[in-house]
């Protein structure tokens, strides 16, 4: 595949590109009605001129012609993304979008934002971008909702070609997964995975053991990864925290503490990390935005997590993200914990 830059003479081919895309992927998502208005604009000369060469418009190839086509104007307004119909779900809206950010970066353009569609929202989230609102639009008398996301450009004067993307993990992830979880709960992983090892089993080996099962809280379906250049730089793990009224106090006297500390009905992240060579690069704050969004996805207003009091410059990035205090409890010290003083549980009103 090659991406070479728009001219005049494609605009007839992505016209008749977006056409087909639409009207073949566009009633999973929408009315008839909806569908033959938004294809519609494919076939109105001028405008769609306009719309492919008054941005920087990139247009994947390959020997079987184009594969489909990604805009970006000068103040960071992604005009367009869509890929040809028989093309989906291959990576060329993937290699479409790194090419849009690395164009802003070069350009030293911070912010990019979008008006995705139905269909075309989780390609924008892949990569980060945040939804903030969405508005109602109406073509030829008909009305669709849109969905307004933008993406902050963090400069790297070290890595600026550095791209950040998000997507859930795998089960071949697991060990990468049970390391960054060691790391984000400061020894609690480790105290427990401890107490379930057998004899002279390497604790990491328990962590990816649980990691692999499906169907659970601890599961890597509940993980999200932060990808560098297709290198894993961090992790998030979140869920839906429902309280068990009837369930049994914790008799473990080191983990009773955190049990106490839970916040029903909240899109709980158990935990965060980031490998020590992509941290203070902005990507923390971002997985952090990106459990918001999964948090609005399935149904939850807010949001909660544990913090030690100790760890500071994390306490400080949950107070500077809205996160407020809501109850907190002594740690009981123990040579795996990392930290002393009190857990605090915070929670984030979205």
């Amino acid at each position: 595949m090659k991406i070479r830059h728009a001219n005049d003479s494609d605009v007839l081919a992505l016209a008749h590109l977006y056409r087909q895309t639409v009207l073949t992927w566009g009633p999973q998502h929408y009315t008839p009605q909806q569908t033959a208005a938004w294809a519609s604009f494919g076939s109105e000369t001028d405008p769609f001129r306009a719309f492919i060469l008054k941005a920087t418009t990139f247009v994947a190839t390959n020997h079987t012609g184009i594969l489909g086509f990604a805009g970006i104007a000068n103040d960071g307004h992604v005009t367009s993304a869509y890929v040809r119909q028989d093309c989906i779900h291959q990576g060329i809206g993937s290699e479409l979008m790194r090419n849009l950010i690395e164009y802003a970066q070069k350009h030293h353009i911070q912010r990019l934002y979008a008006e995705a569609s139905e269909f075309s929202l989780g390609l924008f989230k892949k990569f980060g971008f945040q939804l903030y609102e969405t508005e109602m639009v109406e073509r030829q008398g008909v009305q669709f909702q849109r969905f307004l996301v933008e993406l902050k450009l963090i400069q790297n004067k070290e890595h600026p070609m550095n791209l950040v993307t998000f997507r859930p993990a795998e089960k071949a992830d697991c060990r990468t997964i049970a390391e960054l979880y060691s790391i984000s709960s400061d020894g609690v992983a480790d105290y427990i995975w401890t107490q379930l090892a057998a004899p002279d089993e390497d604790i990491l080996d328990v962590g990816q053991r649980r990691y692999e099962r499906e169907n659970t809280l601890f599961s890597f379906q509940n993980c999200t990864l932060a990808m560098i250049n297709d290198a894993i730089a961090g992790m998030i793990v979140a869920f839906p925290m429902i309280v068990d009224e009837d369930a049994e106090p914790e008799e473990d006297p080191v983990l009773a503490p955190f049990s106490k500390l839970e916040a029903d009905n909240t899109y709980y992240i158990c935990g965060i990390a980031l490998l020590p060579d992509y941290r203070g690069q902005g990507i923390g704050t971002q997985l952090l935005k990106l459990a918001e969004t999964q948090a609005v996805e399935k149904g939850f207003g807010k949001l909660s997590l544990i913090v030690f009091e100790e760890n500071v410059g994390a306490k400080h990035l949950y107070d500077r993200l809205g996160y407020q205090e809501i109850a907190r409890e002594e740690i009981v010290a123990h040579p795996l914990i990392h930290y002393s003083g009190d857990a605090i549980l915070m929670v984030k009103t979205i």
